[in-house]
């Protein structure tokens, strides 16, 4: 079943199941806010897409109103046994069943092209019925916290058992220490929803958890609980908000000195060699930049491009790697055009090895509104790139802020070289780009493709 037919199918269950509740329950019920819970397993060889249809569809779907929260979740493991791919949790908030039905009527079809990236594992919509009142901006937020998700189908006959034993074992779970908060939730529609009931715990950390589960697993109640259900979906997750909040990335524009083209190679493999040994460095990249302006480069630039785990990584690794002689070396054979370290500006989690693959073309550019046209940025800056993402080979673009001045940065990838020459020329008449870079100081720019850090 493709993505816009999902959907749609979707839909008309939910659309179904609303009508025959608003007709057995009482108004204050369905007064209540309508959570969508998405458990998506990445198809394999997708990664690259599922992210980027992703954040293009979620973008769309934050604009609706009536939309109060869109949360993602990364599971790290699930029972009964681990996936074998990578598995995120979307979770959705609307104000009411008809705004749900609404959103989905108008967004089916943008819809589509995300579902074809993703199998589900569930796909249910929720009202909450036990715990204390669900706030899903903040839920497991903090830095360390974790997501049990529970997707469960109840036996035929034993939901009054499963009820029971599932209040009791409830009970015994939150008596650990580490355990904060548990929440139960009706299934109200959804895909495959026959008897499926959810649950969702918060964990105050990995090893608070991992501490818990081999004492209640042996527990008689958790026996007695485990037989009333099958297994649909139980993942363990991380918020991604969570992931974004603390790493950050380095982007250092480097134009080499004339004649010290194989020096400048040499030193750079010696000291990333050594930063790639340093805990907290998650991932490293170089490019080679083929394209700038308003003019050209005079000799070569390379820009390199760190990851790092949180900004106290970044200075713990700067104080012990500045003063070695690797980079020493390293330093005197290229002249500094621009030194960034950034964190996305939405708050989002943002790993280019999810978006940017090898013969793809990344533009950098580090620029802030000139003086007096602060307001004016957001509405050129929407023009100029409504306009980018229709051009052929338009893969993602991502928006920065530099933690040390300010000043906005942007990544923007492409299928590539000809794909980016052609937008370039597309786009360089447009009035639009014309405005939006009308009000800019722009501090850095370069087109760049993968080059070696070794």
């Amino acid at each position: 079943m493709n993505g816009l037919s999902t959907i749609t199918t979707l839909c008309a269950i939910f659309a179904l199941t609303a009508c025959t509740a608003a007709q057995n329950s009482r108004a204050p019920q369905d007064q209540k806010p309508i959570y969508e819970l998405a458990v998506r397993q990445v198809k394999p060889g997708k990664k690259f897409e599922f992210v980027r249809e992703r954040s293009r569809f979620v973008q769309k779907l934050k604009e609706q109103e009536g939309v109060s929260n869109d949360r993602e979740f990364q599971s790290f493991y699930a029972l009964p046994q681990p996936d074998q791919r990578e598995v995120f949790i979307g979770m959705t908030q609307y104000e009411s069943k008809e705004v749900l039905e609404r959103v989905q009527q108008e967004l089916s079809s943008a819809f589509a092209p995300f579902a074809e990236q993703m199998d589900l594992k569930a796909y249910v919509f929720l009202r909450q019925t036990e715990g204390p009142a669900l706030d899903l901006a903040t839920l497991a937020l903090q830095p360390g916290q974790v997501l049990e998700v529970g997707v469960r189908r109840v036996h035929e006959g034993r939901d009054k058992d499963f009820h029971a034993y599932r209040k009791a074992f409830v009970d015994k779970l939150g008596s650990y220490p580490g355990v904060l908060e548990s929440y139960e939730f009706e299934v109200v529609a959804g895909m495959d929803a026959e008897r499926l009931a959810v649950g969702m715990t918060v964990y105050e950390n990995q090893e608070a958890l991992q501490k818990l589960i081999p004492d209640i697993l042996q527990q008689e109640v958790t026996k007695q609980y485990f037989e009333t259900f099958e297994v649909i979906a139980s993942q363990f997750a991380f918020s991604t908000t969570n992931i974004q909040a603390t790493m950050v990335q380095e982007i250092a524009i480097r134009k080499v000195k004339a004649g010290q083209e194989e020096a400048f190679k040499a030193a750079r493999s010696a000291l990333i060699k050594k930063l790639k040994a340093q805990d907290g460095v998650e991932k490293d990249w170089e490019f080679q930049s083929f394209f700038t302006m308003p003019e050209p480069d005079d000799s070569d630039v390379y820009v390199g491009m760190t990851r790092y785990r949180s900004p106290e990584v970044v200075k713990n690794i700067s104080e012990k790697l500045m003063q070695s002689p690797e980079a020493a070396n390293f330093f005197a054979t290229f002249d500094m055009k621009a030194f960034v370290l950034v964190q996305a500006e939405d708050g989002t989690a943002f790993k280019l090895e999810d978006v940017l693959a090898e013969g793809n073309v990344l533009e950098v550019a580090i620029r802030s509104p000139k003086a007096g046209t602060e307001e004016q940025f957001p509405a050129l800056r929407k023009a100029f790139f409504d306009l980018i993402a229709q051009q052929e080979g338009y893969l993602f673009d991502k928006e920065f802020v530099d933690l040390q001045t300010n000043d906005k940065v942007v990544l923007i990838g492409w299928r590539s070289q000809a794909d980016f020459q052609q937008a370039l020329g597309a786009l360089s008449t447009r009035p639009e780009m014309q405005a939006f870079f009308g009000i800019l100081d722009v501090k850095a720019y370069q087109a760049l493709t993968l080059s070696s850090n070794d």
